[in-house]
């Protein structure tokens, strides 16, 4: 096993998951951002030459769907 440590929070403008669109056609045009920790910050340094940015993320309020 890989542990996994949380660097940063992904915010977003739903305060729900009812206001997420969902389904076929759904239209995914709200911006979130993307707060790192402080002292994991200048990791970060000169990241606008890069084309990507993978984000692997996690819900931490997500359902059980067993």
């Amino acid at each position: 096993m890989i542990p996994c440590e949380p660097i940063g929070t992904v915010r977003s403008p739903f305060t729900d998951t009812a206001q997420v669109p969902k389904g076929p056609g759904a239209r995914h045009t709200a911006e979130g951002t993307l707060e790192i920790r402080p002292e994991l910050e200048a990791g970060l340094t000169d990241i606008e030459g890069f084309s990507h940015l993978y984000v692997i993320w996690g819900f931490h309020r997500g359902e059980s769907r067993r």
